[in-house]
């Protein structure tokens, strides 16, 4: 089965986009502003140049932190669209795999904390046993571990 990202996922997508957008839409405002202000008699300071400056930075490292998000979003999209396969030996999902069927608990429905949220919401989960617990958190890779249970919770 191909993997596919959360509806989440892809919302999260367009809003950083539109973000970084206005970001760089303010960033032209301020470089435009600053020439507008000196042409049109305006006193300029010490104050209003560091202001300037001050904008400046916090707009470059806003627009950078951003992008850097955006980057790690479309990293953990691709791990999403990996495919799940279910075969006799287990279950490879997100690139982990596969993982013994006995490490898995009996399919059941459960309240669980939503992805990115502070509510909970109602989904078809496969718990792992206490086997399953072991095995994910002494014998895997620290940085794989998030793609056995994905992110739940406010952030």
């Amino acid at each position: 089965m191909e993997g596919e990202p959360a509806s989440w996922s892809k919302a999260l997508k367009s809003l950083i986009m539109v973000l970084l957008g206005l970001i760089g839409l303010l960033a032209v405002g301020v470089i435009i502003g600053f020439p507008v202000l000196i042409f049109t008699g305006m006193e300029v300071s010490a104050g209003t140049v560091f202001g300037f400056l001050g904008c400046r930075a916090m707009l470059t490292a806003m627009g950078a932190l951003v992008l850097h998000w955006h980057r790690v979003r479309n990293q953990y999209r691709e791990v999403e669209s990996l495919p799940v396969i279910l075969d006799a030996n287990g279950l490879t999902l997100r690139g982990v795999g596969p993982i013994p069927w006995q490490d898995f608990g009996l399919a059941e429905h459960q309240m669980v904390r939503a992805e990115h949220d502070s509510s909970y919401t109602r989904r078809a989960v496969m718990p792992l046993t206490a086997a399953g617990y072991h095995n994910v958190n002494q014998l895997l890779a620290p940085e794989l571990r998030p793609r056995v249970s994905p992110a739940t919770g406010s952030i």
